[in-house]
């Protein structure tokens, strides 16, 4: 990887692109593990069927 000052803005744009988008990931995964743990714990504590087969029609 090339050092910093022989980098192009444009580089660097994307270089700061990439960690948003790094960022904005890891936020999703870390709602997805909770929105999942908090089902999880409502299927067994409240004993209701959240989670389905798929979809029928």
């Amino acid at each position: 990887m090339a050092s910093t000052s022989s980098k192009s803005s444009r580089e660097l744009e994307l270089e700061q692109k990439i960690r948003i988008l790094e960022d904005e990931i890891n936020k999703e995964k870390l709602k997805t593990a909770t929105l999942s743990t908090l089902i999880d714990i409502a299927e067994r504590d409240l004993k209701i069927d959240i989670k389905k087969g798929g979809a029928k029609q």
